[in-house]
C-alpha cells in the first residue's frame, strides 16, 4: 500500500545484518576479540549505572518525579504512562538511557555475554575482576529493570551457556547462586521474590496461549502469503495510511504477516544455522577461551529465538545491533586459531595465545 511502508520494513529486516561482516573484519587476532568484548563491558557501566540511580531516586522521590528528572516530557512514554507493579513493594518500570524498559532489558541480556566470557578467559587479573563485578551488576541492574522477563531469561541465558559449554560443575554452583542472588536483590529492594516469580510463571501460560499459539495462528489463517514489509513493522505505523495498522506481538507471526509462511520458514532456518554454527564452532576449536566465547554466543541465541515467540527483540535497540556483530563474532573464531600466530611479532603471538592456556611455538612471526 506504500513504498515508504515497504521500505521501512526491508531497513528493519535487512540493514543491520552488515554488522555481522563489519564485527568480523574488525577481529583479527585474540587481542581483537579481547579489545570489543572490553569495550562492550566498558560501555555497559553507563546505562546499568543510570538505571540503578533512576530505581533509587523512584524509591525516595518517587516514580514520575525522577524520570521526568531524566526524560522531560517523554517520561510517561519511556515508561508505559510511570508504569509500576505492586509485588509486595513497587516494582517501577525503568528506562535507564533507553526509550523503554524493554530496550533496558534487552541491552542488560546482551552484555551478560561479554562479562561471562571475560571473566575468565580475559590474560588481565584486573579485567577478569572487573568482568566479575560486572557480571553481578548487570543481573542486579537487570532485575530492577522492571522487565518482569527479566526473572526468566537472565538465568535461562546463564544456564544455557553453562550447558552449551558442558560446564556440568559450574551449571550445579548457577543453579543454586544465581536465584539467591536474585532472590537477594528483590528482597533488599523491598519486593516478593515468590510473587514476582509466581506472577511471571502465570504471565507465561497467558503469553504461551494468547500470544506465542494464538497470533501465530492468527498470522496464518489470516496472511498464509504475507502482506509485505513494513506491514507489521512498529516505526511504520507512522507513515502507514492505509488503514488500520495491525501489530502481532510475536516475532514470528510478525515474519508470517509481512513474508508468508515461507518466510517464517526463512527465519526460523536463519535462527537455526547461527546456532548450529555456533554449537559446531564450540566443538571443534581447541582453544578452551575460545570455546567458552562460542558456547556463550550460541546460548545468547537460543534465548533470543525462544523470547522471539512473545516479543520483537531482534527489530529493536540494541538487541537488532547486538544480534549481528554477536554473529559477526562467532563467525569469526575459528580463524583466531590459526591466523593471528602467522602475521604478529612474537611477544604478541605469546599474549595472545595466554587465551589459549597454552605456550606459543617458538620462532613464530
Amino acid at each position: 500500500t506504500s513504498l515508504l511502508v515497504a521500505a521501512i520494513g526491508v531497513k528493519v529486516w535487512l540493514f543491520y545484518m552488515p554488522l555481522m561482516f563489519l564485527a568480523a573484519a574488525a577481529i583479527n587476532t585474540p587481542e581483537d576479540l579481547l579489545r570489543i568484548l572490553r569495550l562492550l563491558l566498558v560501555v555497559a557501566v553507563i546505562p546499568c549505572a543510570v538505571g540503578l540511580i533512576q530505581w533509587v531516586a523512584s524509591a525516595t522521590i518517587g516514580h514520575e518525579a525522577a524520570i521526568t528528572a531524566f526524560y522531560g516530557r517523554a517520561a510517561a512514554g519511556a515508561t508505559h504512562m510511570f508504569g509500576r507493579f505492586d509485588y509486595g513493594g513497587a516494582y517501577y518500570r525503568i528506562p535507564s538511557t533507553f526509550t523503554f524498559t524493554t530496550q533496558y532489558f534487552g541491552f542488560t541480556l546482551a552484555m551478560l555475554v561479554p562479562a561471562y566470557i571475560l571473566l575468565s578467559i580475559d590474560p588481565s587479573r584486573a579485567w577478569r575482576n572487573f568482568a566479575r563485578f560486572m557480571f553481578g551488576l548487570i543481573i542486579v541492574a537487570s532485575m530492577l529493570s522492571g522487565a518482569r522477563a527479566s526473572v526468566i531469561f537472565v538465568p535461562l541465558l546463564i544456564a544455557a551457556m553453562y550447558l552449551v559449554e558442558g560446564r556440568l560443575s559450574g551449571l550445579t554452583a548457577g543453579i543454586v547462586m544465581i536465584p539467591l542472588l536474585m532472590f537477594a536483590v528483590l528482597y533488599v529492594a523491598g519486593i516478593d521474590p515468590l510473587r514476582i516469580v509466581g506472577a511471571t510463571g502465570f504471565l507465561i501460560g497467558q503469553y504461551t496461549e494468547q500470544i506465542v499459539i494464538k497470533t501465530i495462528i492468527d498470522a496464518v489463517v489470516e496472511f498464509p502469503l504475507g502482506q509485505g514489509t513494513g506491514m507489521n513493522t512498529g516505526p511504520a505505523r507512522h507513515v502507514y495510511t492505509g488503514g488500520v495498522f495491525k501489530a502481532f506481538e510475536s516475532y514470528y507471526a510478525k515474519a508470517i504477516a509481512e513474508l508468508g509462511v515461507v518466510g517464517l520458514l526463512a527465519v526460523l532456518a536463519v535462527f537455526a544455522s547461527i546456532i548450529l554454527s555456533g554449537y559446531r564452532i564450540m566443538r571443534r576449536t581447541r582453544v578452551p577461551g575460545l570455546k567458552r566465547c562460542a558456547a556463550a554466543l550460541a546460548a545468547f541465541f537460543i534465548v533470543i529465538a525462544i523470547n522471539s515467540a512473545k516479543g520483537w527483540h531482534v527489530d529493536l535497540d540494541p538487541i537488532n545491533v547486538y544480534f549481528w556483530i554477536f554473529a559477526g563474532i562467532l563467525f569469526k573464531l575459528p580463524y583466531l586459531e590459526v591466523f593471528p600466530l602467522q602475521r604478529r611479532p612474537e611477544a604478541l603471538a605469546a599474549r595472545g595465545t595466554e587465551i589459549a592456556g597454552r605456550p606459543s611455538p617458538p620462532g613464530v612471526r
